[in-house]
């Protein structure tokens, strides 16, 4: 054995002191039978191989920052739980975790120390997942971000941990986040289970790389904040420094081996911030002719009553914010959850495009049926849904900072029956209507 590994198996095996104060109720709590001690020696009586397996360790936290002797003295006083977890689960448990990175079941897993495998196994496919959809140039997503959604799904969590499966969850956040602020999941979707403690959550978060630098952003929300207020600014952070990975090898410092490139241009982006105010304004240009959906319509997005940008929507895209872009000029809100109140508006929005002919058997009804082929009675939020995240993904693509903005936001229902509510963002103050140049 060479002398830095003597120097550092010497260092690895003197942590197994500080253990001696780790708080008794803690290690009650996870060895109720009273065998910490024979845990603690086999954790502690490994080969030079497990414990450097274990510093090169980026996920689910970094193992090299674990076994510094003043963060090993900071964990066992302020999350004991974290250190009496992984002397649980054992050191080959942990250094082999991160190698199992595709769930296969489809059945609910409970985030729990007897399911680690397949709770990590769920986080780590959940990011492959979003880290294919980041490099994904297509509008045809849906059925990538319909899998990610199943997958996070899957997990199911109760409460913040403060041990091993706490780092899990801080992953787990910010694959949301990173989803959210790239309008591949909407806001809500899924719960956030923040840690609490703030001393605790900071030493947990002390133990991650990059790959927690949006929750790191969600961290930084002042009073005066608000989640709207803040996915801006985690998705301006991840334009200027990178879309992190996973697992990445410690040998390689260059930053690129840890980033996910979506070929996005920050400085354009910071150049069109400067030039335009906020948009606080829409124009939809109705298509000159109304018998094929191969017409085309635009939507401009105004400031200050000036056009800074305009994207060609869809018909059905185009009828879905014609809808709700009246709710914003009427001053009301919540006309997605009651469209037989409507009926009338809804009509013109059918003579104002070419639809398909389900879309006028549909407001011709009264009530819903159970499955709508269409936005109007979709109270599973199927339909609405897809054309919020086409419009919003079409935004997106003009890469500006000013309409660097959700334009639909969802809202909280009225009642379990009818969910699927949407409004136009509040900083959309007018919504005009433009009609073909013969009806003028």
């Amino acid at each position: 054995m060479d002398i830095n590994k003597e120097a550092l198996l010497h260092e690895f095996k003197t942590l197994k002191n500080h253990c001696s104060i780790l708080d008794s109720a803690v290690i009650k709590e996870y060895f109720p039978d009273g065998d910490f001690e024979t845990a603690l020696d086999k954790f502690f009586d490994v080969e030079f191989r497990a414990i450097d397996s274990f510093y090169a360790l980026d996920y689910p936290f970094q193992g090299e920052t674990v076994f510094k002797e003043d963060k090993f003295v900071e964990l066992v006083d302020v999350i004991p739980e974290f250190i009496v977890s992984l002397i649980k689960v054992g050191m080959p448990f942990i250094v082999s975790l991160h190698k199992y990175q595709k769930s296969r079941k489809t059945e609910p897993v409970l985030l729990s120390l007897p399911n680690l495998v397949e709770s990590s196994k769920i986080v780590y496919h959940s990011w492959n997942l979003l880290g294919d959809l980041l490099k994904q140039e297509s509008e045809d997503r849906q059925t990538s971000i319909t899998e990610l959604e199943s997958k996070l799904g899957q997990l199911v969590r109760t409460k913040p941990h403060y041990d091993l499966l706490g780092t899990l969850q801080n992953v787990y956040n910010s694959i949301v986040l990173m989803a959210i602020s790239e309008d591949i999941l909407e806001k809500g979707l899924f719960d956030l289970f923040i840690h609490p403690d703030k001393e605790k959550r900071a030493s947990l978060y002390s133990l991650a790389g990059r790959e927690l630098s949006a929750l790191r952003t969600l961290g930084g929300l002042t009073g005066d904040d608000s989640i709207e207020d803040i996915i801006p600014r985690i998705r301006q952070d991840l334009l200027q420094n990178g879309y992190p990975q996973l697992n990445q090898p410690r040998a390689s410092q260059i930053p690129g081996a840890y980033i996910i490139n979506p070929n996005k241009k920050v400085a354009q982006i910071e150049e069109q911030s400067m030039q335009y105010g906020q948009v606080d304004g829409l124009v939809l240009n109705l298509p000159e002719d109304q018998t094929t959906d191969q017409s085309p319509v635009d939507l401009d997005f105004m400031s200050d009553d000036k056009k800074i940008a305009k994207i060609k929507l869809s018909h059905m895209e185009a009828a879905f914010l014609y809808y709700l872009g009246s709710e914003r000029e009427a001053g009301e809100s919540y006309w997605l959850h009651a469209p037989e109140e409507h009926q009338d508006l809804l009509r013109k929005i059918w003579n104002s495009f070419s639809l398909p002919q389900y879309f006028e058997d549909e407001l011709e009804l009264e009530s819903p049926k159970k499955d709508s082929s269409t936005w109007i009675w979709d109270f599973r939020n199927t339909n609405r849904k897809t054309l919020r995240n086409q419009i919003q993904r079409k935004i997106k693509y003009l890469q500006s900072s000013a309409l660097d903005f959700n334009l639909i936001t969802s809202i909280k229902s009225k009642s379990p029956s009818r969910g699927g509510n949407y409004k136009l963002n509040t900083q959309i103050n007018s919504f005009e209507i433009i009609p073909p140049s013969s009806s003028r």
